[in-house]
């Protein structure tokens, strides 16, 4: 997987990720073992990401991600791309708030370069976050996320896909 390979080159040489350098870290698609994961060790639950997974399933055009470290899923991300070659757009993102995550304050970088990666492949033009948690706003903004148009009463962020 090219956002794994990215991932690792990124934890290997930046200080940005060099926390990570110890833990044990993959990125994998949805499946029950990562739901399972998310069912048994997340104390603090925002999304229902059983039921969001089975809801998103039917795409074949979808964006998602399980984050793992050591053998603990650390955060996820599901979305879809649009039609045509506008976007890649990321609808849920939650990290697990646990002391033990050490993906704290780092799963936005990575969901964000993950969806990128998707985007370019498919020949999209931007990355898009649709309606993110007020909270972590200036996470996505700091990866180089902008305010975009609302479409009616839902607010966006968006990056161009980086090439």
């Amino acid at each position: 997987m090219v956002a794994q390979a990215a991932l690792d080159r990124r934890i290997r040489s930046g200080p940005a990720l060099a926390a990570l350098a110890s833990a044990s870290v993959r990125l994998t698609p949805f499946d029950p073992i990562a739901v399972a994961n998310w069912s048994r060790m997340w104390t603090k639950k925002e999304y229902p990401w059983d039921s969001l997974w089975r809801d998103f399933r039917p795409y074949i055009d979808r964006f998602e991600v399980a984050i793992w470290a050591n053998g603990q899923v650390c955060g996820l991300a599901l979305g879809r791309p649009s039609r045509g070659n506008q976007n890649v757009t990321i609808h849920f993102v939650e990290r697990d708030m646990g002391a033990n995550n050490p993906f704290g304050g780092l799963v936005i970088p990575v969901v964000a370069d993950v969806a990128n990666f998707y985007a370019k492949a498919l020949g999209k033009e931007l990355v898009k976050v649709k309606d993110p948690v007020f909270g972590a706003i200036p996470a996505y903004l700091k990866v180089g996320f902008v305010p975009a148009a609302r479409i009616g009463r839902t607010e966006y962020l968006e990056r161009k896909v980086e090439l």
